[in-house]
């Protein structure tokens, strides 16, 4: 039986999964916890990179006209910073692009290396690159995934987070257990129901391919 929940309910879960296994899990049905990738899963995604980079992010946003983020947010207000942060990434990635298309102005951007090098010597620079490289492209890649129902993704991404969501100013402490544990179930089930798991990981409400 697939159960789903917010944060604090798939936690308590699979804390109880852990203490009474006997009862949850080796009796029929078993318990299984699904925990929601979009919006919540997303949000706290956003939240664990939006925190450590928002002397960037905020400054930035407030010039192109979105006053009303803020360095720090609650999930009532998700949409707007989700919008405000998927139009940023782009608009970034494509500054780039326009850097390396100028003589002389940008190392090749497959090049990652060198191109991290180039930037040293620019602080701002620095800042956009170690933004989009760390944080930026794998939350456009969450949201892609989860629109695309792309399961595999989304458990990579996952992985990615875990010791993001463990530094002291992202502060997502209890995100990262829960991570770990999003990953296990993911590997752990038995592959008829993995089959089930993967292909209904993300649905759309209004009948569209993949979710939100």
């Amino acid at each position: 039986m697939f159960v789903g929940g917010d944060g604090l309910a798939i936690n308590r879960i699979n804390h109880s999964l852990a203490r009474h296994p006997g009862k949850y899990l080796h009796t029929r049905p078993a318990v299984i916890p699904v925990q929601g990738e979009h919006p919540h899963g997303t949000c706290h995604i956003l939240h664990m990179g939006w925190r450590p980079y928002s002397a960037l992010v905020v400054p930035l946003l407030e010039a192109i006209g979105h006053r009303e983020c803020k360095s720090n947010f609650t999930v009532s207000d998700f949409n707007d910073h989700d919008h405000a942060m998927c139009i940023l990434i782009e608009g970034i990635a494509r500054y780039f692009m326009y850097l390396e298309s100028q003589a002389g102005g940008m190392p090749p951007l497959s090049h990652a290396a060198i191109l991290e090098k180039h930037c040293a010597s620019n602080i701002d620079l620095e800042w956009l690159f170690h933004f989009l490289r760390d944080f930026g492209f794998m939350y456009w890649e969450m949201r892609q995934a989860v629109r695309s129902n792309n399961s595999h993704a989304i458990d990579y991404i996952w992985r990615e987070c875990v010791s993001f969501l463990h530094t002291s100013e992202a502060n997502k402490t209890q995100y990262a257990p829960m991570a770990i544990l999003r990953i296990f179930w993911s590997e752990a089930l038995h592959p008829a129901l993995a089959s089930i798991y993967h292909a209904n990981r993300t649905i759309s409400l209004v009948g569209l391919p993949g979710s939100n």
